[in-house]
């Protein structure tokens, strides 16, 4: 009986997609903004990160990401981990402890192929479970900031014969925009989406007086104490670890798979730890935002 050889990853990599610098890249590379920069930013004024290292940090993964996979593989904040820390007003030592649990946990999968028998706790129908709930998330968060009782609901906008609240005009127009986009030029949808919202934002607020000067990232932030590590392990990282191995890890290997096809050869879930584990390393020492990857974030890049 005759067994099919296996193919090394060198040779299989000949498949993989090389660097294209387009607009419709650019579309999609600013497709998951949405998610990254609101985390973000509330880490930073809230919880006093360094906007810089933050910044910087998540840069500096992608740009490890896009080398590894050659594909828009997304770099995202751990989102139980950041609202945890944002509900309880975490210290940055505590999260960048945090950083280093997740760090040392992803390496240890990462090193010892953990993931391959640690998959027999997430089935298809779980992976699968976990896309569609994120899905799910996305539609009620939307449906929330056009319908939710927010004082900008109170300014509408006057048609013939009735008024609509602004927030749902945008929503509809921004709607309707992106179904034309998708329908005539679908490569540059998410970037003309994009500008849209910047334009709204300029007409209903202004343009913002920003005042340009340099900012240099943290390179080495204080090592977090004992106390920090011990509230981080109780409250960031044993909470994160089972929510990034469903979603960031075996989820995003699936969606990958899905979607690209032979092209995703290298998105296997032994790798996604690694890289997530470098990207904490680097959150970390520099006190910037603990990253993972993501299902969700995979499927608005692609």
């Amino acid at each position: 009986m005759q067994t099919k050889a296996r193919v090394p990853t060198f040779e299989r990599a000949s498949s993989l997609p090389r660097p294209r610098f387009t607009l419709a890249e650019l579309s999609g590379a600013i497709a998951d903004l949405g998610v990254l920069l609101p985390i973000t930013l509330a880490l930073v004024t809230l919880n006093g990160l360094n906007a810089t290292s933050a910044l910087v940090g998540v840069g500096l993964v992608y740009f490890l990401t896009a080398f590894v996979y050659r594909l828009p593989v997304p770099v995202q904040p751990l989102k139980s981990l950041a609202s945890t820390a944002l509900a309880l007003g975490l210290s940055v030592q505590v999260i960048a402890a945090g950083a280093w649990w997740m760090a040392a946990v992803l390496g240890l999968i990462a090193l010892t192929n953990l993931a391959r028998p640690l998959a027999g706790l997430f089935p298809r129908a779980v992976v699968r479970g976990i896309q569609l709930g994120l899905g799910a998330l996305l539609v009620v968060s939307a449906w929330k900031m056009v319908f939710g009782q927010d004082a900008s609901l109170t300014e509408s906008v006057t048609l013939p014969g009735f008024s609509l609240p602004w927030t749902i005009v945008v929503a509809v127009g921004a709607l309707l925009l992106l179904l034309l986009t998708l329908w005539r030029w679908p490569s540059v949808s998410g970037l003309v989406v994009v500008l849209f919202g910047v334009g709204v934002a300029v007409y209903v607020h202004g343009v913002p007086h920003l005042e340009l000067s340099p900012a240099w990232p943290v390179l080495l932030a204080p090592f977090p104490r004992a106390a920090d590590f011990w509230a981080a392990l109780t409250l960031l990282a044993l909470p994160q670890v089972p929510l990034t191995l469903a979603n960031a890890v075996y989820a995003t290997s699936d969606a990958a798979q899905q979607y690209f096809k032979e092209q995703a050869v290298r998105v296997t879930p032994r790798r996604l730890t690694a890289t997530m584990a470098v990207g904490n390393i680097l959150a970390a020492a520099t006190g910037g935002v603990p990253v993972c990857h993501g299902s969700g974030g995979l499927t608005a890049h692609y």
